[in-house]
């Protein structure tokens, strides 16, 4: 362990903080990258699992002895090194990469924003876009006055060498007087971490929104703007004795107010008529806006999903799937809601089913736990979310009528016990593991799977696509790609012999620039050979790549001078072209960009006069080595 470590005065049970947005943190402890730190030998690192808690890892990876305790710390995020606090600390060249946490008794850990001391006389802002020095303002006299323009939410210095830090225009507060304080003005300093009003502060060699003070009504001293708990406030001498009252959660605070007493008598839910009584979930009504009681016919009824007592809206022609029936006075009698694809809603009784191979495909079944039909054999809980790829040669019939038995659709499973269809969109590509579930977040990198090509209603295996394909079912920050290899196993399609694939999910590619691999410095790109990059996504194009080297577009390396030709989308996808048989093709020498006969440019880029431009040149298809793989060869150059 580094350093002393900060134990935190008052804190209590995790709440979140709302609006975060952290533009760096620590690693996932599922990051491939914890366990590939040549450094580890000689150094401790940081990362943070699932759970939200804070582990040390070397050789070997996190483990559950080296989870961080109660207390407040400060890490480099670069180096993912933990700093020390207070007057013994040293900063380094970090300055701009500190990262902040605060772990409760649960060692459960929020990332928070504040003032840290590292070192003598040497504070530093870490916000939720940065980090950097600051120096505490020393032209003040020893008050508590706090009256520059922009001195709210900011740190001053008194010749007695005391930091405080301004809480309101006439109040400030030392960082030795440890507690909970409120900021009361609007922050006006420039750099200051604390970017609302309200903001909860914990004081000690720092100062930083408290996030794990339980949400709560709690006190808040007119004078001192110390927060305590209402019978603390009680018990105490104080002359607030807390008529008003503050409700502080998720490191904010906001006056409670008491509505006057009111005639009218707590609402009822009805979706369509009074949604702000109406708990989450989906409810299913009748054409006369009752609720549905009993097992219903299914062209009848209406479905609506209502948000937490805020707003409900009419689903039914738009869902497609298995519903939990929220409605808690009917759901004994009818559990479930079912939508087909035909858009119509009915309710049902718990399934007598108990198996796939009696019900179906796509069927709801009850053994124990509701359960969702993915084939004619397996079957998922409703109780995890996750999206699985669920067979379209069906007898249920609900999400999609019967087809072949090679497609799917793909379907959500929300983890609050309902399925619902997902639209998908012609050309996304979906990779899945051998369970059908669908790979999607980050502890899932490098896992194995199956590409899928979506049709636009149906997918379907795609076992010979080549290249980085955008993975339809992810996001940036999870497994933004999916990256199939060419191997060495050859499959015939429609009379062409062509290679098979073997795909993984990928994490966002900090990156090897080597030839054919994928790289993120700010903006996709490809590497095209050993020092030239192309831009992934922005336009499309199509170039030819080194097959000198081996890479995900070529199995076996084969000898300098030859190519094979990648087509770049707009949707970001980079997969290696079909071979057609196309003896010549034109490209820039330089560039390497592939030009087709009447494509947008192709004149005004490749021809001048008639004939090739200068700095263009003439591709023709060879095959090397007995390899299958159309490569190409220069065959002449201007």
């Amino acid at each position: 362990m580094f350093g002393k470590l900060l134990n935190v005065v008052g804190l209590l049970t995790l709440v979140k903080f709302a609006a975060a947005a952290f533009s760096n943190s620590l690693p996932s402890c599922n990051s491939p990258s914890v366990n590939t730190d040549a450094t580890l030998n000689t150094t401790v690192k940081y990362c943070i699992d699932n759970n939200n808690k804070i582990h040390d890892y070397g050789e070997g990876g996190a483990t559950d002895a080296g989870i961080l305790p109660k207390g407040v710390y400060v890490f480099d995020h670069t180096s993912q090194l933990a700093l020390q606090l207070g007057t013994s600390g040293s900063i380094g060249s970090s300055t701009d990469n500190l990262i902040l946490y605060q772990c409760g008794g649960d060692k459960v850990c929020q990332q928070t924003t504040g003032y840290v001391q590292i070192g003598t006389d040497t504070w530093f802002y870490v916000k939720e876009g940065g980090s950097g020095s600051t120096t505490p303002n020393a032209s003040v006299t020893d008050n508590d006055d706090c009256d520059g323009t922009d001195e709210i939410g900011s740190l001053i210095k008194y010749s007695s060498n005391a930091v405080h830090l301004c809480l309101t225009t006439a109040k400030s507060v030392a960082a030795a007087a440890i507690g909970d304080y409120l900021v009361v003005d609007s922050v006006t300093a420039t750099n200051s971490p604390f970017a609302q009003n309200n903001l909860i502060i914990t004081t000690d060699e720092y100062f930083i929104v408290d996030k794990l003070l339980a949400a709560d009504d709690y006190c808040v001293d007119n004078d001192s703007k110390i927060v305590t708990g209402r019978k603390t406030n009680y018990c105490d001498n104080r002359t607030n004795d807390c008529d008003d009252y503050m409700k502080c959660e998720d490191g904010a605070c906001t006056t409670v107010t008491i509505d006057p007493r009111s005639t009218e008598e707590p609402g009822e839910c009805n979706p369509a008529t009074n949604a702000k009584d109406c708990n989450e979930g989906y409810y299913i009504l009748d054409n006369s806006n009752t609720f549905v009681t009993a097992v219903s016919d299914a062209n009848i009824n209406k479905v609506y999903h209502c948000q937490d007592k805020t707003s409900c809206t009419d689903v039914t022609s738009s869902i497609v799937g298995y519903l939990k029936n929220a409605d808690t006075t009917n759901a004994s009698t009818i559990p479930y809601i079912k939508c087909t694809h035909a858009h119509q809603c009915s309710s049902i009784a718990q399934p007598g089913a108990n198996s796939c191979s009696t019900s179906g495909s796509g069927s709801l079944i009850y053994n124990e736990k509701y359960k969702l039909c993915i084939d004619g054999t397996n079957s998922v809980e409703l109780d995890s979310a996750a999206s699985y790829l669920v067979s379209a040669h069906t007898t249920d019939g609900t999400f999609i009528a019967s087809t072949s038995k090679s497609d799917f659709v793909i379907v959500a499973v929300d983890g609050k016990g309902s399925a619902t269809l997902t639209t998908q969109a012609s050309g996304n590509y979906y990779i899945a593991d051998a369970s059908k579930a669908l790979l999607t977040a980050v502890d899932k990198a490098e896992t194995t799977g199956t590409l899928y090509k979506s049709d636009g209603s149906t997918c379907v295996a795609d076992t010979t696509t080549i290249g980085y394909l955008k993975n339809a079912a992810s996001d940036d920050d999870n497994v933004p790609y999916i990256e199939c290899s060419a191997t060495e196993t050859q499959q015939t399609i429609d009379a062409d012999t062509v290679d098979t694939n073997a795909c993984k999910a990928i994490a966002k590619p900090s990156g090897t620039k080597v030839v054919g691999a994928l790289i993120n410095d700010g903006d996709y790109k490809l590497y095209i050979n050993d020092s030239s990059a192309v831009a992934v996504g922005a336009s499309a194009a199509k170039y030819l790549v080194d097959a000198h080297t081996a890479s995900a577009f070529v199995k076996t390396a084969v000898e300098e001078g030859y190519y094979v030709v990648v087509e770049i989308d707009t949707d970001g996808n980079i997969i290696r072209r079909p071979q057609t048989g196309r003896k010549y093709i034109y490209a820039v020498t330089a560039s390497k960009q592939v030009y087709d006969k009447g494509e947008t440019d192709q004149v005004s880029n490749m021809c001048q006069d008639g004939t090739l431009k200068t700095g263009s040149s003439e591709y023709v298809l060879n095959k090397t080595n007995g390899d299958l793989v159309d490569f190409y060869k220069e065959n002449n150059a201007n």
